[in-house]
């Protein structure tokens, strides 16, 4: 009984919140009025030998929850409204990453959670695509971390202008951002991360350094099911454009010539894969090409 109640607590906090501060104070002066109405009435009439006339006592039973009621509501729920004002506050600021100003690696997991759930629920692809700054070490090296920091703001900036606003895009870690696109298949999802990797080009920090990034898709129709499977598919593609030269996205769009150093990078994940099966994996351990 005593979680029910809590229960329905609950709900009315929180319908008297969602329909303002105004309104929740006349709505509880009215709950007040009517219940002093009801209980007074009732113990006057009911409990008392001789019914009291109601002209004795309807306009104090009015009168008193009128003047109460607003004064005591207003107070309580203005404090409700500033704790839940604070509460929300910090989850946005637990869920934001404090450069950029995007969702961070906590809020990505909490929506892609529930995109995933979508598409084993009713079929919904989606696709994930991994972003890398190249070269982004050498930008910090070279011009301070301020300019790197400059740099990672404009690109977030323009990601998340050419993005739909149905996707999710968060910053991954360090120059990493992640994407994640409902209702998109990898043909599509390809497209999308070449116009990232294309725009970025035209971006020009005030350090002067050239911006160019490195892109690996996945999509959740190719038989994975769950979300670290789909990540580590993307990032897999994200390590061979890496290890072709950068700046480009994998899968490779169709039609795209293929980098000079594509048959290199191939041969060094072949090797890769061949000199430590049965060891740890390259991409799990972090094994990406040096930035």
């Amino acid at each position: 009984m005593p979680k029910k109640m809590d229960g329905i607590l609950l709900v009315t906090l929180a319908w008297l919140v969602r329909i303002g501060l105004f309104r929740s104070v006349i709505a509880v002066t009215a709950v007040s009025i009517a219940l002093s109405l009801a209980f007074t009435g009732l113990h006057l009439q009911v409990f008392l030998a001789e019914p009291v006339p109601y002209d004795q006592w309807v306009f104090t039973a009015i009168a008193v929850p009128s003047i109460v009621a607003p004064l005591v509501s207003s107070a309580v729920l203005s404090l409700a409204y500033r704790l839940i004002a604070a509460q929300t506050a910090l989850e946005l600021a637990v869920r934001t990453d404090h450069l950029t100003g995007i969702g961070n690696r906590r809020a990505f997991f909490d929506l892609a959670e529930r995109e995933l759930a979508r598409f084993v629920r009713g079929g919904k692809s989606f696709s994930i695509l991994i972003v890398d700054v190249d070269h982004f070490k050498t930008l910090n090296d070279r011009h301070g971390h301020a300019a790197g920091d400059e740099a990672l703001i404009a690109i977030a900036t323009l990601c998340a202008s050419i993005l739909r606003r149905s996707d999710l895009f968060c910053r991954w870690g360090g120059e990493e951002f992640i994407a994640l696109l409902p209702d998109t298949e990898m043909g599509d999802a390809v497209k999308v991360a070449e116009k990232l990797r294309t725009a970025m080009h035209g971006l020009v920090p005030a350090s002067g350094h050239e911006l160019t990034c490195s892109i690996g898709a996945a999509t959740s129709t190719t038989g994975r099911h769950k979300l670290d499977e789909i990540i580590r598919e993307a990032d897999r593609q994200l390590y061979l454009a890496k290890a072709q030269g950068r700046d480009r996205t994998m899968p490779q769009p169709p039609g795209l010539p293929a980098h000079p150093m594509a048959a290199r990078g191939r041969s060094a994940i072949e090797g890769n894969a061949t000199s430590r099966r049965g060891g740890p994996d390259p991409v799990l351990d972090g094994g990406l090409p040096s930035v």
